[in-house]
């Protein structure tokens, strides 16, 4: 009992002890300031989230006002339209010289719409017939890598099993001479400047591919090689630069008319 009660008292000389009490006294102050730090970054946070939102609201008010200022503007121009479109139905009922240049400029301007369209039907038809072309290589490829070949007895069931395979890529054949059809028609529509060389190279480019259509239709492209597919891709691709080239002008020739029309209304 007294070794019990020695060492109780033991112990509690230690924790009396000021290295004990230095000691718990800096943990208590270690984890107080931690808490406080924490505390105080915890507050700055929210302050600086509380400033984000203040700016995101200041930010939406700004973004709506924009777009108010910009339905605004869309209205005050289509109102300006409206009235310069009236006011040039007017000008052009009461006649004169300036009515005239007017209709010559409007001509103009609806002739180089039309081949605008034009020209950008020729660009669409030459991608979708260069895609087509390379699907119907590839299917033509396949069909030859299963051909078979012998004489005497097999020769006959070689040479209707050759023709199943070959059936097999017809389709891809059929839709590549309907795009080589319709690409040399459209490129037949456009209109051709006299003595304009671009304009006649792809005239006759147009003509090679018509050529090429009936090749394709006839199914000597199945037999001939992929070489002749490269170079009608080429004569495709050369006829595409010419039309991109085209309507390079015919979009500047559209603005400059435009504008055109636009100062005669307003000078009037």
């Amino acid at each position: 009992m007294e070794e019990i009660l020695a060492e109780l008292e033991e112990r509690i000389q230690k924790l009396q002890s000021p290295s004990f009490l230095s000691t718990f006294t800096s943990m208590f102050s270690s984890k107080t300031e931690n808490l406080l730090e924490s505390q105080q970054e915890f507050e700055q946070l929210q302050s600086e989230q509380a400033e984000v939102e203040k700016a995101l609201l200041a930010l939406e008010a700004t973004l709506h006002e924009v777009e108010t200022e910009l339905s605004q503007l869309s209205q005050a121009d289509s109102d300006f339209t409206a009235l310069l479109d009236e006011k040039l139905r007017l000008m052009l009922d009461a006649g004169g010289e300036t009515a005239e240049q007017i209709r010559t400029i409007a001509a103009d301007l609806e002739a180089s719409k039309s081949e605008r369209q034009k020209l950008r039907k020729v660009l669409d038809l030459g991608r979708i017939l260069i895609e087509r072309l390379h699907s119907m290589s590839r299917s033509v490829g396949r069909a030859r890598m299963k051909q078979v070949h012998g004489h005497g007895v097999g020769a006959l069931a070689n040479t209707i099993l050759n023709q199943v395979h070959m059936q097999g890529a017809t389709g891809s054949v059929q839709r590549a001479s309907q795009g080589a059809g319709e690409l040399s028609r459209a490129i037949e529509a456009l209109p051709v400047q006299r003595g304009n060389e671009r304009d006649a190279e792809l005239q006759r480019l147009g003509t090679v591919i018509a050529q090429t259509e009936a090749m394709i239709g006839g199914g000597a492209s199945l037999f001939g090689g992929s070489e002749a597919v490269v170079q009608a891709m080429e004569q495709i691709h050369n006829a595409m630069g010419l039309a991109e080239s085209r309507l390079d002008e015919v979009e500047s020739a559209i603005v400059e008319s435009e504008t055109a029309k636009r100062q005669l209304v307003l000078g009037a």
